[in-house]
């Protein structure tokens, strides 16, 4: 009887752990999801080796660009223009863009993150 009780424990226990796994994986996603819909100002990217800043955003946004002889100016993302006082700008990995978005090659799952910011 106690090697029922037992094997009746863990299952239960386990049984447990997987519905609470799957529902802090559901949050995780709804929370994500929920940045992204949200704020149109900030755009998050996981991008992939090889990829450049600018082919990130391509990737998941309308971008408006234009090239200069210092490489890719990023005008407008999905409507939202720069203007005198509000630019799109980049960083990775919460480190701000160094150079032309067209010129930095990203990493395997660096966090490229683009934000319409004033100054």
């Amino acid at each position: 009887m106690k090697k029922i009780w037992i094997g009746l424990t863990i299952v239960v226990v386990l049984a447990g752990g997987v519905v609470a796994g799957v529902y802090y994986k559901k949050a995780q996603t709804n929370n994500t999801t929920a940045e992204e819909t949200t704020n149109p100002n900030i755009i998050e990217i996981t991008a992939n080796k090889g990829q450049t800043a600018l082919d990130a955003l391509k990737s998941k946004a309308n971008v408006d660009y234009s090239d200069s002889a210092d490489g890719a100016l990023v005008n407008a993302v999905n409507g939202i223009k720069n203007d005198d006082k509000n630019f799109w700008l980049y960083s990775v990995n919460g480190t701000a863009g160094m150079v032309a978005a067209d010129k930095y090659i990203c990493k395997s799952d660096d966090l490229v993150k683009w934000e319409y910011k004033s100054f």
